[in-house]
C-alpha cells in the first residue's frame, strides 16, 4: 500500500540521515586525528632538527669551525681503526700557531681569536674532501689525512707550514 511506501520511505530517509551523520563524524573524526599526527609528526621533526644542531654545536669548535677536540678524536679512532682493517696509510700533521699569545698581547684577544678563524679557514680549504681538521689546543690545529704515507703527509705540512706564512 501507499501507506506502507511512505513509511518504509520515512525508515530509509532516517536511516540515510543517521548514516549520513555517522560519516560527517567519522570524517570530523579523521581530521583532528590528521591534524594531530601532523602536529605530532611536525613535532618530532622539530626535535631533530634541534638534536642535529645541538650535535653538530658539540662537534664544532665554536670560534673556529673546526672540530671539537672531541669529535676530532672520535673519527680519528675511526680512521686508525680503518686504516688498521683495510692495510692504508693514515697521516696526522699538528699545525700549532706559536705566536699567537704576542698577537693576542699586542693587539688583543679578539685579533688572536680572528687570526685562529683566519688559520682555521685556510686549513679546512687546503684539505681534500675526506680530511678533517680539528682544533687540538688553544693554538694548535690538528689535521687528518686519510690514506696519506709519509711522505705525503711531510709534503702537505711543508706545504700547509709555507703558506700558513703567507697568510
Amino acid at each position: 500500500t501507499s501507506g506502507d511506501i511512505v513509511n518504509e520511505y520515512n525508515e530509509l530517509k532516517k536511516d540515510y540521515e543517521e548514516i549520513k551523520a555517522a560519516y560527517k563524524e567519522l570524517a570530523k573524526t579523521t581530521y583532528e586525528s590528521f591534524n594531530d599526527i601532523s602536529s605530532l609528526v611536525l613535532s618530532k621533526r622539530k626535535e631533530e632538527l634541534a638534536r642535529k644542531r645541538a650535535e653538530m654545536l658539540s662537534n664544532t669548535d665554536q670560534l673556529t669551525g673546526a672540530l671539537s677536540r672531541r669529535a676530532f678524536d672520535k673519527r680519528l679512532d675511526a680512521e686508525i681503526n680503518r686504516a688498521r682493517r683495510e692495510n692504508l696509510s693514515l697521516g696526522v700533521v699538528l699545525v700549532a700557531l706559536d705566536c699567537l699569545q704576542q698577537i693576542n698581547d699586542t693587539t688583543g684577544k679578539q685579533a688572536g681569536n680572528e687570526v685562529l678563524k683566519i688559520l682555521a679557514d685556510f686549513l679546512m680549504q687546503q684539505c681534500r674532501t675526506y680530511d678533517f681538521v680539528g682544533r687540538y689546543g688553544a693554538e694548535e690545529f690538528i689535521v687528518c689525512l686519510p690514506g696519506a704515507g709519509r711522505e705525503d703527509s711531510f709534503k702537505k705540512a711543508s706545504s700547509l707550514c709555507e703558506n700558513v706564512q703567507k697568510l
